[in-house]
């Protein structure tokens, strides 16, 4: 089992930080929980502009004297925190390995896989080789099968998979409600930049604990005047002297 979840801690000067947990056991210990923090470089984050630092990656290992001890330690601290997500949550994610100097493929391998497996979550990849191909994804694919999708690329490939999602003819509505985090790797990443979650443990977090935010989508259409036929060329007769 694996709990995510975000803590206040309050320290002996009473200065509160947050810090982002994660609780999992192995599965092969289950006495023991682990617990791993991503702890901002700075706190509070910067209010204005955009952070793109880091944050810090913590990791500490509790063993409970017994199995029935570690269950009621998650299942208090579940409760405390009202964390309530599917332990079967399967997520989409869609990457572009072209982008942001080929960063996308790494960030996948050393973040966005990591992070999914302790939380004990799946995910389906798709690797975009071409263009439309994640517009055909979100067009094509069964939301329903998905918690929500992780778009690890740049600016480019989040607005395909946005204007796939617009052109379902099934159910427009659930489409325009469907969670899409953009796991920024690409040079711009101006939606993630928007967002303020330009490093992407942030962008994953924000996934696996549902935190989502309300966009406006404009859609757009130019309507070109349809060209007028060609005109015959006026014939004047020679002039006679």
């Amino acid at each position: 089992m694996s709990i995510l979840l975000e803590l206040t801690l309050i320290t002996h000067t009473t200065h509160r930080q947050p810090v982002r947990v994660y609780l999992s056991d192995a599965r092969d210990q289950v006495r023991h929980i682990a617990v791993h923090v991503l702890r901002p470089t700075a706190y509070p984050r910067p209010a204005t502009g955009v952070d793109t630092r880091r944050p810090r990656f913590e990791s500490w290992t509790f063993c409970a004297p017994s199995i029935e001890a570690a269950h009621d330690a998650r299942r208090l601290l579940r409760q405390w925190l009202a964390v309530d997500r599917a332990r079967d949550a399967t997520y989409l994610a869609i990457v572009n390995p072209h982008v942001g100097k080929r960063r996308a493929s790494r960030i996948l391998r050393t973040i966005v896989e990591p992070m999914l497996a302790l939380a004990m979550v799946g995910a389906e990849t798709v690797v975009t080789r071409g263009r439309m191909r994640a517009f055909e994804v979100a067009r094509d694919t069964d939301l329903a099968a998905y918690r929500g999708a992780l778009i690890v690329g740049g600016d480019g490939v989040v607005h395909e998979f946005f204007n796939g999602l617009l052109a379902r003819t099934d159910d427009r509505d659930a489409a325009l409600q469907f969670p899409v985090a953009h796991v920024a790797a690409g040079t711009g990443n101006g939606l993630a930049a928007s967002l303020n979650a330009v490093p992407a443990e942030y962008a994953v977090l924000a996934a696996l604990n549902e935190w989502t935010q309300p966009i406006d989508v404009l859609d757009t259409r130019h309507c070109f005047p349809s060209p007028s036929p060609p005109q015959p060329a006026a014939h004047h007769p020679p002039a006679h002297a």
